[in-house]
């Protein structure tokens, strides 16, 4: 447990507040999260540590809050664009976006790591279809590699 005396540091306060991003992320498909006080907040402090840009917490902010369609076609385009603008933010305050970055952000908010997007933010055949028993969700979704190697030679067999 922390001491209370001793204030959190500069680099803690960052990471808690990316986790912020992070959560805001899932909480934003399908649907745009409700503007509150911890995002404000999380927004406020990394910019005021990063490099100046402004760009990309507003443009984060959009995307997150904007009503359906206005901004994405799909749910999960929303969250492809959120992502984009936190691995911008995440540059600013000094801490680049990796894989063991998003894994970290994931384990520091107790949710497990590799697991499915919610069926919300899949394309309807992939949502509805379960994996097959090598997990493999591409024949899930009804393609086959006979036929993507098809497509691949111009539609001309395999």
């Amino acid at each position: 447990m922390s001491d209370p005396a001793k204030p959190p540091t500069r680099a803690r306060l960052i990471y808690t507040a990316l986790c912020v991003l992070d959560q805001t992320i899932d909480d934003c498909c399908p649907h745009p999260v409700k503007p509150n006080p911890g995002l404000r907040l999380a927004l406020a402090l990394l910019h005021f540590w990063g490099e100046g840009d402004r760009s990309p917490f507003d443009q984060f902010w959009r995307v997150v809050t904007a009503a359906p369609n206005a901004i994405t076609r799909t749910p999960d385009t929303r969250a492809t664009y959120a992502r984009t603008y936190l691995s911008a933010i995440c540059r600013q305050v000094g801490m680049p976006l990796s894989v063991d970055m998003l894994i970290g952000l994931r384990k520091a908010r107790g949710l497990p790591t590799y697991e499915r997007p919610p069926a919300a933010c899949l394309r309807s055949e992939m949502a509805e279809q379960p994996q097959d028993d090598r997990g493999d969700p591409i024949k899930a979704a009804g393609r086959s590699p006979g036929r993507d190697a098809a497509v691949g030679k111009g539609g001309q067999g395999a």
